[in-house]
């Protein structure tokens, strides 16, 4: 008999709970499977199931056990959870030593609390190993394995706006299901915290202009994320950056290379507002460009066709120098012959205020 069926086996004791060498032991009514009866499919349990994750045992305390979520299956959440409805019972699996590790079935009940979700007396868990593994890999591959419609044309619709296209001159070449690692799906955004659940989804790659567009997406398209956007950064927009870097800091275009750019949507400060300073409750389409060169770093904020060009100098990282010309104005030297003459050594100091209508010259 294995230690599954042990951690299962009931004795019926006048109809009541009975302990036999310190094995909780309930009615054979409540935990024996009916007579050819059958354990409920794999695939169906994990479709039917709001967590499914193989993870290892780190520890246990009555008849709650903390995991190591190794993989999710089905489902989002922590990488480590708390499970009850263990060793409660002898219908309940029993689960006794750390370090092992299972296939888990849970759902939330409240309070950020998860239960075993059983399968009546076939029980919760499933070992993990080849036999597991196998049955899961089946299940995959009778799953969906064409991207759904509405993460399609969202796609399409993305590319659309941001680089002024029509959406039905925009092709998904390419789509494979992912397990991305974090809430940013794997990429790192400036100033952005990424939340650390592992994430289904889908890698797509989409075609216009002769451009390819790599991006990434969770199972529901609500989160769609551009994985090379320096690559296919409008020319415009690159140009302006570039432009008014060389501008701002006296920078050469040839010692600047654009390592990331994030498609963004501002609002009428770009992002970028002052305390107490009010902005206009609008949508711009526009970018978050990322600027290397001469080990430093810039960050710009710009509309869709680079002719807005904000700095970011929070995110910047320029070893403390500030803008040469930080404002559109730029210094106009005043010609030799121009200057004023000389002071005599006498004279402590002179003014003198020339225009006017009658252009003449004070002093």
């Amino acid at each position: 008999m294995s230690a599954s069926t042990l951690s299962r086996y009931c004795l019926t004791v006048a109809g009541s709970v009975a302990i036999a060498w310190g094995i909780a032991i309930a009615p054979a009514s409540a935990c024996s499977p009916m007579p050819g009866s059958q354990p409920t499919p794999l695939s169906e349990r994990v479709a039917n199931t709001q967590y499914v994750f193989a993870g290892t045992v780190t520890n246990i305390e009555d008849n709650t056990v903390t995991i190591r979520v190794n993989e999710y299956i089905q489902g989002q959440g922590p990488r480590q959870v708390q499970v009850s409805g263990f060793n409660s019972h002898s219908c309940s699996d029993f689960i006794q030593e750390t370090g092992q590790e299972y296939l888990f079935f849970a759902e939330e009940t409240g309070n950020r609390t998860w239960s075993a979700v059983y399968d009546g007396a076939f029980g919760s868990i499933e070992p993990w190993n080849a036999e597991t593994q196998a049955q899961l890999a089946q299940t995959a591959n009778n799953s969906q394995t064409e991207l759904p419609q509405e993460i399609a044309d969202s796609i399409k619709q993305e590319i659309a706006t941001r680089f002024n296209l029509d959406s039905s001159r925009v092709d998904i070449i390419n789509a494979e299901r992912q397990t991305w690692p974090d809430g940013c799906l794997g990429l790192s955004f400036p100033q952005q915290a990424c939340t650390l659940a592992i994430v289904e989804g889908w890698s797509v790659q989409a075609q216009a202009r002769q451009k390819v567009f790599n991006y990434r997406t969770d199972s529901t398209g609500n989160r769609i994320y551009l994985e090379n956007g320096a690559e296919v950064l409008p020319n415009r927009v690159r140009n302006g950056v570039l432009r008014e870097i060389d501008r701002q800091f006296s920078v050469r275009r040839r010692q600047l290379e654009v390592t990331a750019a994030y498609p963004r949507t501002w609002d009428g400060c770009y992002g970028l507002a002052k305390p107490n300073q009010a902005c206009l409750s609008i949508a711009i389409f526009g970018w978050q460009v990322v600027v290397a060169g001469n080990d430093q770093q810039w960050v710009y904020h710009t509309d869709g066709g680079g002719s807005e060009v904000h700095f970011n100098e929070e995110l910047s990282d320029i070893s403390g120098e500030s803008p040469v010309n930080p404002s559109p104005l730029r210094p106009l030297p005043i010609p030799e012959e121009e200057m004023p003459s000389r002071l005599p050594e006498d004279l402590v100091f002179r003014v003198t205020a020339s225009g006017g209508i009658a252009g003449m010259t004070r002093k």
